[in-house]
């Protein structure tokens, strides 16, 4: 049994009540508690049998309240809906296509069909985020572009900050010119 953090704290409750109960048997009707002690046996006799019974009563309502408590949430669960697969073949082909109860969709397909019977392929992942936003990838992985990723998601370079300022424009022009016109022979250059 995996014991959570959660479950521990209700244990300690559970000790603590089970600790503090005796006393308050006997003042069960001075008490916030006295629905429960009514509810869950004769508290009006105050014989020592009945006192202990109805802590007892009192422990195990307290015990099966904690354990409801306790129980894990199932909400986070998630179920595979579908799950397609076709494991490569001697060409290199394959495919991938997979779907989750939440809405995530996985599909991935290949080829041999690279240089040298690489495999290239496409695909595309979808899957909604904490948010709430939809989140959608496609790509393509090949010879030509290797990892070409597309989502509106993905960060865009910006754009240059500023126009560059003519005297630098006609500072790279010159030296362009300067090294168009050099003379490669083997003389020393001074730059004094």
């Amino acid at each position: 049994m995996y014991i959570t953090p959660r479950l521990v704290e209700v244990g300690q409750c559970i000790i603590a009540f089970a600790a503090y109960a005796p006393p308050l048997v006997g003042t069960a009707r001075t008490t916030k508690l006295w629905p429960l002690y009514k509810a869950f046996g004769s508290v009006g006799q105050h014989s020592t049998s009945s006192t202990h019974h109805d802590n007892m009563k009192l422990i195990i309502f307290a015990t099966l309240l904690a354990l409801a408590a306790a129980r894990p949430d199932d909400s986070d669960e998630v179920e595979i809906v579908r799950d397609e697969r076709v494991y490569p073949s001697a060409s290199g082909e394959y495919s991938l296509n997979f779907e989750t109860s939440d809405g995530t969709v996985i599909s991935e397909s290949g080829d041999g069909t690279g240089p040298d019977g690489a495999v290239e392929s496409q695909g595309s992942v979808r899957y909604i985020d904490p948010e709430g936003e939809e989140f959608v990838l496609k790509y393509v992985a090949n010879a030509e572009g290797g990892y070409q990723p597309e989502s509106s998601a993905l960060p865009v370079a910006p754009a240059f900050p500023h126009p560059i300022p003519q005297f630098v424009l006609d500072q790279i022009a010159k030296a362009a010119e300067e090294d168009a016109n050099r003379d490669d022979s083997d003389e020393e250059r001074s730059y004094d």
